[in-house]
Order: C-alpha cells, then structure tokens, then sequence
C-alpha cells in the first residue's frame, strides 16, 4: 500500500485523483497500467474461496479508509444508534457487486505468474445484490428482489451512476494486446483440457475391453 502511494504521488497527482483511481482506476483509465494498478486497493481485498467475505471487507475497508465510519454492524441488522440501516448497507455493497479480480499480461513478459498487472474489472454488467437477513447467503431475500446501488442517507444519500452504454462497447474497453493474451491462454487452456478429455476416454476404451475379454 505504502509503494502503491509512492507511485501516485511520483506522478504528482492529488488526492481525489489517487482515491478515484484506487477506486475506479479500470472505468476511468482502461488502458492506462499506471492508473489500473491503483485498483490494488481493492484487489488486496480478494479471497478467492468466498466472495461473501471479500465482498464485506471491500466494503469495510473503503468506508473505513475514506468515510472514518464502520460499517459491519449493518451488515446482520438494523441498530437503534446506527446512521446507517441494514438494506442502505446492502445499497452501498451493490457498488463493488460487479467487480472481479484479474491478471493481465504487461508488455516483455509472456509468462502472467512471472509478472504480471493485477487489477479489478467489472466482470457483471447487471449483478444482483441480495438483502441478507443474516450472515448466511442462503437467507437471501429473494421476495425484496435485488438491490440498486445506493449511498445512506447520513453520509448524503445521493448516487448518479451513469452507464457505459451497450455490452460490446464494456468488452472492448480490454485493450487489444490484452485481449489477445486471453484469447491465446484460453485457447491453450481449452486444447489441453480436449487433448485431456481423449486420453480419459482412450484409458476407459481400453478398460471396458479388458473387462470384457476377462468375463
């Protein structure tokens, strides 16, 4: 974190920029590396087993860090001293719903586990966030149906989000070297999987005919 803001204050940027940027770096500056690393704020978040608790620490990092208020208390309830209730919570979470975490490839560097830019995307144009009645994802409220993205009204109450218009103009904000990187390691990922797939069925050819020939 420390490097990450001696980075930004390298490039002479203010404040509002550099939290924009850690927040948003990947909707303001899709091909800007500099910019997208920024995003590292909210990658160092990520828990691959659950999305669940890396959702909630997303949520509680941020308004800890940029709001000076916590917010996991709202998370199973309503409290009777707290500014903020458990469905504006939920409003706030639908904010960072979208996001996933991925590695692109930067320029010299073929292998991405060698090096590589890990930054935020969004990866759902329309997700859902769910009210929880508790900590359990299966206590969604699926009758209260999904949330929009919302901000409590003590801290405002106010949200313009403005959309990026249709899903191919979403896809092409990956530049094109990047997309031909996935597109490579996707495609070598796919033909190791069928040359998989032949050997496993070659393997039980090859045992049903013995079981055969024994009986």
């Amino acid at each position: 974190m420390a490097r990450l803001d001696r980075r930004i204050a390298e490039c002479d940027k203010g404040y509002d920029r550099m939290v924009t940027e850690m927040l948003a770096g990947d909707e303001l500056c899709p091909e800007d590396q500099p910019s997208l690393r920024a995003t590292g704020f909210l990658v160092r978040n990520y828990k691959m087993g659950s999305r669940e608790q890396w959702l909630e620490d997303t949520l509680n990092h941020t308004c800890r860090a940029f709001l000076g208020v916590t917010m996991q208390c709202a998370k199973c309830q309503t409290n009777k001293f707290d500014p903020v209730t458990q469905e504006e919570y939920y409003r706030l979470r639908a904010v960072f719903e979208p996001h996933e975490v991925r590695t692109d490839p930067i320029p010299g560097v073929a292998d991405k586990k060698k090096d590589g830019l890990c930054r935020v995307y969004d990866k759902e144009l329309r997700p859902k966030t769910l009210f929880l009645h508790s900590r359990r994802r299966a206590d969604a409220d699926e009758k209260k149906g999904a949330l929009t993205a919302g901000v409590p009204a003590a801290l405002g109450g106010s949200l313009d989000v403005k959309g990026w218009g249709s899903p191919l103009m979403w896809r092409t904000r990956i530049g094109g070297s990047t997309c031909a990187a996935l597109l490579a390691e996707s495609t070598k990922a796919l033909e190791e999987r069928r040359a998989h797939n032949i050997c496993l069925r070659e393997r039980r050819r090859k045992a049903s005919s013995a079981a055969a020939q024994r009986s």
